[in-house]
């Protein structure tokens, strides 16, 4: 088996091609078509390039999420206690909280999946690339997941709550498209990890699926 060709998004440099268009390209590929796409990421060059893909889009839904928590805690606060709102400087603390807990977690997150999968990619006997390999896998997948995650926090921010606290009819359906939307694409992310571990690790359908499953649930 000769040297991987890598994904657009570890060619962008070799190739002049914007980090935006690269990461969307990925993207595409990693969530719509996995089985062509795993084959020819690189499993070698260390955790930064990937690691670098997973960045954006973890400080994007941070800073969404933060950005809709504020609007929704602050403004009944703002209304009650006369405090400034999210998007004026009083609250600026409270959205920074929030980002910087997020953003942590979401890091935390992508580490200890990877290393979790990795110890059930051991268990199950197919390691072939190391944890380099399945470290891989899961960020570009996450990286391609973590920008849609940020749809029902878009929508939250979008809908207006009435002073009651109760949002109008065509706001819950669009809340409820944001969530459904994101649960299809839930499932997609994951089959597209259960490839790659596959496609990375030279592993069976089963055993691939086990070790994402086995990750997870730790």
């Amino acid at each position: 088996m000769g040297t991987p060709i890598g994904l657009p998004w570890e060619n962008r440099h070799r190739f002049a091609e914007s980090s935006w268009s690269a990461f969307w390209r990925t993207a595409w590929d990693v969530l719509v078509r996995p089985s062509k796409t795993f084959v020819l990421m690189r499993t070698f060059g260390g955790i930064l390039e990937p690691l670098m893909y997973v960045l954006p889009p973890a400080v994007f839904l941070a800073r969404v999420n933060a950005f809709a928590a504020g609007s929704i805690v602050g403004s009944p606060l703002a209304e009650a206690k006369q405090i400034k709102t999210p998007g004026e400087l009083g609250a600026l603390p409270f959205s920074l909280l929030i980002f910087a807990g997020l953003f942590a977690a979401l890091l935390l997150a992508v580490f200890f999946l990877s290393f979790f999968c990795h110890a059930a990619v051991t268990l199950l006997q197919i390691n072939r690339e190391g944890l380099e390999g399945t470290f891989r896998v899961v960020c570009y997948v996450a990286g391609a997941m973590l920008v849609f995650a940020a749809l029902p926090s878009i929508a939250l921010t979008a809908a207006k709550i009435l002073p009651s606290g109760i949002l109008k009819p065509g706001e819950i359906t669009l809340i409820k498209a944001a969530y459904a939307l994101l649960g299809i694409l839930g499932v997609i992310s994951t089959y597209a990890g259960v490839i790659g571990i596959r496609d990375v690790h030279g592993a069976g359908n089963s055993r691939a699926a086990w070790s994402c499953v086995i990750g997870v649930a730790l």
